[in-house]
């Protein structure tokens, strides 16, 4: 399982080695954010101030407990 965080003092994304070589194996640009935060962080603090993720309300297509209505116009 892998974990992701936060580091206030350096305004960077932490996790294990793990999440980090798969995410980047995906998507080079999410090296960056490793190494530094995004430039654009102080507009994201505005925008999710007093925001919080508890896991209760996320959903994610494709991870199931969906429920699927087709329609048939004919």
């Amino acid at each position: 399982m892998h974990w992701l965080g936060w580091d206030q003092a350096t305004r960077t994304v932490t996790a294990d080695e793990d999440w980090w070589q798969e995410t980047i194996k995906g998507n080079k640009l999410a090296e960056g954010f490793r190494k530094g935060p995004p430039g654009f962080i102080d507009e994201l603090e505005i925008m999710f101030a007093g925001a919080h993720v508890d896991g209760k309300s996320s959903y994610m297509p494709g991870a199931g407990n969906e429920q699927v209505i087709i329609e048939d116009d004919n």
